[in-house]
């Protein structure tokens, strides 16, 4: 192979990371760093995102938590320093534009009633 087609395989590859790198880690921190607020009574964390993970502590009602990472419908977040995960479906996002939206979706929850719940 001649030194003129190596160069344009390089020049091809080096393209191609340096275009699609960018987007791949932007698409991935889209998913990241949410703000939720805890929507039940008491939340377990977890060591790992599974119902058979070890419980490691609790969150009540109205914690505000950060997330890093979501798998399967677990979220992770970090307590004390390590790192935790806890049930998406139990947590409200943040992002509700409106306190009124925010209520609306606390209300939901309220005519479930608000239980302790062992995740």
């Amino acid at each position: 192979m001649g030194n003129l087609q190596r160069s344009l395989i390089a020049v091809i590859v080096f393209t191609f990371i340096f275009t699609c790198i960018p987007f791949t880690v932007a698409y991935a921190k889209a998913e990241e760093n949410t703000t939720y607020e805890v929507g039940v009574t008491f939340l377990n964390m977890r060591t790992g995102p599974s119902l058979d993970a070890e419980i490691i502590g609790q969150l009540t009602v109205g914690s505000k938590l950060k997330t890093f990472a979501k798998d399967n419908g677990w979220v992770k977040t970090f307590y004390n320093g390590k790192p935790v995960w806890v049930a998406e479906q139990h947590l409200i996002p943040l992002s509700i534009d409106t306190e009124k939206e925010r209520k609306k979706a606390n209300a939901k929850k309220d005519k479930k009633g608000r239980k302790e719940i062992q995740i």
